[in-house]
């Protein structure tokens, strides 16, 4: 390569990329040897590089100890150095061994920094970059158009590579940057004579398959696809109707040993997640591996094919389109409506009670209202008119005091389901039956 193609002050000698600039303490020219091999991108990095140097020197901020990461002397500045670039920690940062994620988490943190970071950054030391800085690559990016979700996840992103540069958070640029509020999206749950219909004409237009599917989803509430389609049959006791719920099939189609909150957990089968089972088991039940199978033998490692299905299916029953997902808020709504412990439902969805009751308070909330206002009531009734002279309202409201009643005693033996020794029970109970 000669000379006059290269960027202005930048040389190579002896196969070392060499930058020219002056220092403005002393005024004389000085050069250092970058830690780069000369290719045409290390080229055009050292031009940029020292493009940067020029802009701090107008500013009077440069420092060259502090730009290059050492303590030289002027006789010493041809030794072969590297500034601390923004690249540089980004993927110190990204292949930290601390780190617990996921595979599918460090590809997202990873095409997050290709894609939004390192294009405005990658050449930028990183002590010497603002908070004004990245709001310029966060416009730049269209980060700011994305999902207050995906937002949220670029700036984790890079507060975590910052962390690397700076010793205390004060000293960081990322303090500034506040995340989005995230308006999570309500659940959207089916009915359950939808979800019957659906099953149905899954067993009958699909096959088997899909019709143990969708039993499976909407009476069992697991996450669709990722633990459905981690279950194994080794993972199943048939004789106490029980499944231990330990992995997930991940997006790309690799197993993930855990659950999505690092918790496994023993889930009780009722009549109808056990039928779905059964259905199966002569299906794959010798493969003694996963529980779902493509017709030509290969296990199935993607939603995709379900996900058609599902569409297919509410299209011809005429029923809104919702995501599949939504057999799961499907499970947790309909036993809650029929008077389910909460804290079982939260047990078998595999969710903290406080998020079950954050994400479920509208239902539990209207359960609780009818119950209040039903002791109401029936305290009216008893306070009413004399005997002889109670009112057609006061009839009506001791019928429903008498329908309350009832009620209440068949919801205290659902309950008895939710106690540690009584919950295999719910293998054989009738709160899900068949259609």
């Amino acid at each position: 390569m000669v000379e006059t193609s290269l960027p202005k002050g930048v040389r190579i000698l002896r196969e070392r990329i060499y930058i020219r600039f002056i220092d403005p303490q002393t005024g004389k020219r000085k050069e250092r040897a970058l830690d780069y091999a000369p290719t045409p991108a290390n080229i055009t990095l050292a031009g940029n590089i020292r493009a940067h140097i020029i802009e701090l020197h107008k500013d009077d901020l440069f420092n060259e100890a502090e730009f290059f990461g050492d303590n030289k002397s002027e006789e010493e500045s041809t030794a072969k150095v590297s500034p601390k670039l923004f690249s540089s920690y980004a993927q110190r940062w990204l292949d930290l061994p601390t780190h617990d994620w996921s595979s599918n988490t460090r590809k997202k943190y990873k095409d997050i920094l290709q894609n939004h970071w390192m294009p405005h950054l990658h050449d930028r030391v990183a002590l010497h970059i603002d908070y004004d800085t990245l709001l310029d690559s966060l416009t730049l990016s269209g980060v700011g158009q994305k999902s207050a979700s995906y937002y949220n996840d670029c700036l984790t992103v890079i507060r975590g590579v910052f962390n690397l540069v700076h010793a205390h958070p004060d000293q960081s640029p990322t303090r500034r940057l506040t995340n989005k509020k995230r308006i999570k999206d309500e659940p959207d749950p089916f009915t359950i004579d939808e979800a019957n219909e659906i099953i149905a004409l899954a067993y009958k237009k699909h096959g088997v398959r899909a019709g143990a599917w969708f039993e499976l989803g909407f009476y069992s509430g697991m996450r669709a696809p990722g633990e459905m389609l981690g279950l194994k049959w080794t993972d199943f006791d048939l004789r106490s109707n029980t499944v231990k719920v330990q992995r997930l099939r991940l997006t790309n189609g690799k197993i993930q040993e855990h659950t999505k909150t690092r918790v496994n957990r023993l889930h009780n089968l009722n009549s109808r997640s056990r039928h779905a089972i059964d259905q199966l088991k002569p299906l794959t039940f010798l493969n003694n591996d996963f529980l779902f199978y493509h017709d030509d033998g290969k296990i199935v490692k993607t939603g995709k094919i379900f996900r058609n299905d599902f569409k297919r299916i509410l299209k011809k029953l005429g029923i809104r389109e919702r995501r599949m997902y939504d057999m799961r808020h499907t499970f947790a709504t309909f036993g809650l409506m029929n008077g389910v412990n909460p804290a079982y439902l939260a047990n078998q969805l595999g969710h903290s009670i406080e998020e079950f009751f954050k994400t479920y308070s509208k239902w539990i909330n209207s359960v609780m209202d009818d119950l209040q206002i039903r002791l109401i009531e029936e305290a009216i009734l008893k306070s009413g008119g004399k005997s002889g002279e109670i009112t057609p309202f006061l009839e009506l409201q001791k019928t429903q005091a008498t329908d309350f009643k009832r009620k209440e005693l068949e919801r205290e033996t659902r309950l008895e389901l939710a106690t540690p020794t009584l919950a295999r029970l719910c293998s054989t109970t009738e709160l899900f039956p068949h259609t």
